[in-house]
């Protein structure tokens, strides 16, 4: 796990309201989510803003990046905050 990893995970979390989760139990849940919203992705072709190669992607990678891009958006539009992390998200790049 890398430190975007570590990121997306307790964004995710934060979202999801999860943060009373045991961390193990969390990744779990969070591994689920990545592999899920991968497979929506199935035409090679579709390009995100976020990433380049859907399809082929790591879907730990591919979804820390779907979370990032996403919690990024909102905290530069004011919609949400994430706290101690707003500063991490809004410098964020792939």
């Amino acid at each position: 796990m890398n430190k975007n990893n570590l990121l997306a995970l307790m964004v995710w979390a934060i979202d999801r309201d999860l943060l009373e989760t045991p961390v193990l139990k969390a990744w779990e849940l969070f591994q689920r989510d990545a592999i899920g919203c991968q497979k929506t992705y199935t035409d090679p072709s579709d390009e995100l803003l976020f990433c380049k190669n859907i399809v082929g992607m790591n879907p730990i990678e591919f979804f820390t990046d779907y979370v990032l891009f996403c919690a990024k958006c909102n905290v530069i539009s004011g919609i949400d905050s994430y706290g101690i992390y707003d500063n991490y998200l809004i410098n964020y790049t792939k």
